[in-house]
């Protein structure tokens, strides 16, 4: 297993070698490879040198913005939680992964005293540092705390002065809040987590005081008109970092600038923990789930969004449900594996799909109305089943349960995305969502569900750019790579679209212009239907 993994574009080998040398110098050990080519076999040692390596260096540039291994590669490192990105030359990386705070390489040519080698030096190390993934006692000791506990440690004031100290116990009160309407989580209270301001004690053994799994801790640096927040997710069994990340503003209005931070932090680190805690419960003996574990199994398979995993999804969480019948999350996960079945699944199935959907979705609100995910998961139900107005209203008493979850702004987008009269309301909704959540497992379907909004309401160009961010997903669907084919076609731009015609044809064999007609049964505006098949045709899509 490597230290770092090199991601780059061929045309860039010369820099990328002596940047490999430098690392290994540095006593890393780098993987990369001076055959970027195609083939099952490449693909194969890539994905699983990826998956093993501590964090993946993405190299952007010019033509690495233009190469599809290196987005791919990029995502999956994303989607890891271990990308880190630098920048090769002028060019910023593409859209997706401009989020990311990327370490400048522009000017440097090798230098081993560099400043910015340094940098990234520190960067990866404290990635390196932070952790193995677990084996089997530290999962088992993991487990011994609550399921899903966190808690917020005071944020270390970097300042020195009275009026950042309160600016730090302000925000970390807000994330404790914010983290809290997340039923999936038991959040420790404020008095009981603001009472470890002693650094010198180990994450281990603030965990094993505080009984939790996880703690997120930080430091605020306040200059005279902005403040830089750093923030990191740990799994106290192990110290193993999930998760770092950086907010900063100015401080034109520092109670805005306040709740702004706290929105961000909670509305990132929760899809962090979901996506642990789902990889964790997919790594336990079947026999030995609980009911929880199970709807994280299902999770697992069901954010894969393919119809054979979203069968598995329907299982576990059925499972789920077979060992609490009460268990809000089990219903509800199922209510959602069914929503992504009446898309991805057997279209002679939808109608019994999107019943089941509505019928598993009003259970688990009627076990926990206060739950967002389950008024979430309702807001999708009923937008399936082409009633919008109520989907609205669902969309919204999620987001205000939970003004942090990027799924309940997303569930509000959806349902305004499919009318005419309502797609350019939703444009501010996705992107409230994608912001919120920059590495969610849904980000294929907001992407994509932004395109048709953006098409709707008339923006062909944004269209475009949604699409493009969709499929660079590495969990895209037929449905991205139809939406991007048929706005090619709208622009005329038929030789551009060629491959992703083939990839659609790939993706979804015999896929036509009926098929696709069929599939837009959500939409309530039969021109547009007519008009995307006019795009899909234009591109050579029977």
């Amino acid at each position: 297993m490597a230290d770092v993994f090199l991601s780059y574009a061929r045309e860039d080998r010369d820099l990328v070698e002596r940047l490999a040398a430098a690392l290994e110098s540095a006593g890393m050990s780098v993987w990369w490879d001076r055959r970027i080519s195609g083939g099952a076999e490449f693909s194969r040692d890539i994905e699983r040198e990826l998956a093993e390596a501590a964090c993946a260096v993405a190299c952007w540039s010019r033509a690495a913005i233009a190469s599809r291994w290196v987005r791919d590669e990029a995502s999956a490192a994303a989607d890891l939680g271990k990308l880190v990105p630098v920048t090769l030359d002028q060019e910023r990386p593409p859209m997706g992964f401009r989020q990311y705070q990327a370490i400048d390489f522009a000017s440097w040519r090798g230098e081993a005293g560099a400043p910015v080698l340094s940098e990234l030096v520190e960067v990866i190390r404290r990635r390196v540092n932070s952790g193995p993934p677990l084996d089997a006692a530290a999962e088992s000791a993991a487990t011994s705390a609550a399921e899903g506990t966190i808690a917020v440690l005071p944020f270390v004031n970097l300042s020195g002065d009275e009026a950042c100290q309160q600016f730090c116990d302000a925000v970390g009160a807000d994330i404790i809040a914010l983290l809290a309407r997340n039923k999936d989580l038991r959040v420790l209270a404020r008095g009981a987590s603001f009472t470890n301001r002693d650094k010198a004690s180990s994450v281990a053994e603030i965990g094993r005081r505080l009984n939790v799994r996880y703690v997120i801790d930080g430091t605020v640096r306040r200059s005279p008109t902005s403040v830089r927040i750093t923030a990191d997710l740990v799994l106290c069994s192990t110290g193993q970092l999930l998760w770092s990340g950086q907010s900063e503003g100015r401080l034109d209005d520092v109670f805005a600038l306040q709740d702004e931070m706290a929105h961000h932090i909670a509305g990132v680190v929760a899809p962090a923990l979901e996506r642990f805690e789902r990889e964790a419960a997919s790594r336990k003996s079947p026999d030995s789930l609980t009911a929880w574990e199970c709807a994280q199994r299902g999770a697992w398979h069901l954010y894969k969004l393919a119809a054979a995993e979203l069968e598995q999804a329907e299982k576990w969480y059925g499972r789920a449900i077979a060992i609490d019948a009460d268990f809000p999350h089990g219903h509800a996960g199922l209510a959602n594996a069914c929503v992504h079945l009446a898309f991805f699944g057997a279209r002679a199935e939808r109608g019994v799909m999107i019943e089941a959907a509505l019928k598993s979705a009003r259970e688990a609100v009627r076990l926990a109305p206060d739950d967002a995910y389950c008024r979430f998961v309702l807001a999708r139900a009923l937008a399936v089943a082409g009633d919008l107005d109520s989907a609205i209203v669902e969309g919204d008493a999620a987001i205000a349960l939970n003004p942090a979850s990027a799924h309940a702004w997303y569930a509000k987008a959806w349902a305004q995305a499919c009318r005419r009269a309502t797609a350019q309301e939703s444009l501010a909704n996705f992107d409230r969502a994608i912001a919120l959540s920059p590495q969610d497992p849904l980000l294929p379907l907001m992407h994509c569900m932004k395109a048709l909004a953006c098409l709707l309401a008339g923006d062909v160009a944004a269209a475009e750019a949604a699409a493009r961010c969709s499929v660079r997903q590495h969990n895209a669907t037929f449905w991205s790579l139809a939406t991007l084919t048929a706005i090619l076609g709208l622009k005329g731009e038929k030789v551009e679209a060629a491959p992703i015609v083939r990839a659609l044809l790939d993706k979804a064999p015999g896929y036509d212009c009926a098929a696709f007609a069929d599939d837009c049964f959500f939409i309530d505006d039969p021109d547009f239907v007519a008009q995307y098949c006019d795009g899909l045709r234009a591109a050579g899509v029977s």
